[in-house]
Formats: structure tokens, C-alpha cells, sequence
């Protein structure tokens, strides 16, 4: 029952099924909810980073899976290829938790742009420094199909991490076309029907692994062409061979 109530949150959904709010829930019209949207944005990340104040509190409810940090390493290593994060976390959310986990050096660097805000901060007068990402603040759909479709959204993070990719300073390692340059070839590696719907929406290769709370019959049975499933990534050469290495 506590595995079916955690899906059944992941997909957004209350336990009859349906994704109306609750009585007590102030509902809203979808135009209002999306004007209000960057305002909501800025509390939740004030609210993360006034609570997250300590590793012992950023790191609650925080693992790291078996063979993620062997494949990252081994990735980074490997000329012609640009690891980005993509999730629908807010930005400095989502690399907040990377880099309490230990492995946000894994993930490759930009200089980012008047404005732009990104994860491992630094870089020299007048430069500041970012990694690559995908974000659930980068872009969010203001059509209301999009609500009943939320892998559309996540395809889109796909692409901007992408876009991202080629302004890195490992952009020379990429396999890219002269003119104009492009990202040869995309993996998309995620835990739910939606990471795979949006891999393929995207141009990515899908790879499934089943260690969240969909099961690797449940990632199966989404039915995604072409997806690649797997109990998860303890297993590096076989996690390699998935991603086509």
C-alpha cells in the first residue's frame, strides 16, 4: 500500500485515481497558476535553502544507487562525451542534492551567461562558472494538455541540456557536424514512464532503470520504442552496453 500511494504521488495522482486537489487545496484556473509560477518558484527555493542549511539536512531522503558514481566516472573519463543533469528539480535544487551526494564534478562545466544561474559556481574575474543541466525551472509548457502529458515538459529539458552541451569547453570533445555543430548522439537515463516517453520525444536513446517505484514490468509495459531496461547500473559494463558504449 506504501509503495502504491508513492506512485501513485509520482504521477501525480491521489489515491481514487484522480488529480483534482483536495477540498481543503486552493484551487486555481490553469492561467492563474502559471502566472503565479516563477513567484512560486523563488519561495520554494528560499524555502530549500533556509531548511537545507546543513549536509546532514540537504542529504535526508538522499542516496546514492548502486553503480551510479562508477558510471559517471567512467563516463567523464571518455573523450566525445558531455554528461548533463536533468530533472524536474528546480536548478539550484537539483544541484544542491548532486553535490550533496558527492558527484556534481561529474557532470561538465559552462560559463554561463548574464543572468543565468547553474550548479559548481566559480570561474575567474568577470566569468562565472556552471555544469550542464536540464531543469524543471528551464521551461515550463503554458498549455493545459501539458498537465495530462507531463513528459512533454521533461523532453524539453532534454533538449536544453543538450543546447547546454555545446557550450561547454569539453564541447571539442563532441561528435558534432562543423555547421552548424549538434550533439551527435543523446542518452536519457531515468526511472519512470515519463523519462522514457520524454527520451524519445527528445531524440534520446531511453534507458529504464527500475530503482524507483516503478517496477522494470511497469517501465516495460509503457511500451516506449526502442527503450533499454534495467534492474539498475550496479553492473558498469552492462550499464555501458545499454548506452551504447
Amino acid at each position: 500500500m506504501a509503495r502504491r500511494k508513492r506512485k501513485e504521488e509520482a504521477e501525480g495522482k491521489g489515491e481514487d485515481g484522480s488529480s483534482s486537489p483536495s477540498p481543503s487545496s486552493p484551487t486555481f484556473s490553469h492561467e492563474e497558476a502559471f502566472a503565479l509560477l516563477k513567484q512560486a518558484e523563488r519561495a520554494m527555493t528560499s524555502f530549500y535553502e533556509a531548511a537545507a542549511t546543513d549536509a546532514a539536512v540537504a542529504a535526508e531522503g538522499l542516496a546514492l544507487l548502486p553503480g551510479v558514481e562508477a558510471l559517471l566516472e567512467n563516463l567523464a573519463a571518455r573523450e566525445g562525451v558531455v554528461q548533463a543533469l536533468v530533472t524536474g528539480n528546480l536548478q539550484p535544487i537539483g544541484w544542491r542534492k548532486v553535490e550533496t551526494l558527492g558527484v556534481a564534478r561529474h557532470f561538465d562545466e559552462i560559463v554561463l551567461s548574464s543572468g543565468e544561474d547553474g550548479g559548481g559556481g566559480g570561474g575567474g574575474e568577470g566569468e562565472k562558472k556552471g555544469r550542464v543541466g536540464g531543469f524543471g525551472s528551464d521551461f515550463c509548457s503554458s498549455e493545459e494538455a501539458a498537465i495530462d502529458e507531463p513528459w512533454r515538459d521533461r523532453a524539453r529539458f532534454i533538449e536544453v541540456a543538450a543546447e547546454r552541451a555545446l557550450r561547454t569547453a569539453a564541447a571539442a570533445k563532441l561528435a558534432c557536424s562543423p555547421s552548424p555543430p549538434s550533439v551527435a548522439r543523446k542518452v536519457h537515463v531515468g526511472d519512470t514512464p515519463f523519462d522514457l516517453k520524454a527520451a524519445r520525444a527528445a531524440g534520446a536513446l531511453p534507458v529504464g532503470v527500475a530503482t524507483g517505484v516503478f517496477s522494470r514490468g511497469e517501465l516495460e509495459a509503457a511500451g516506449v520504442p526502442g527503450a533499454v531496461i534495467l534492474d539498475d547500473l550496479s553492473d558498469l559494463e552492462a550499464s555501458l552496453r545499454a548506452m551504447g558504449f
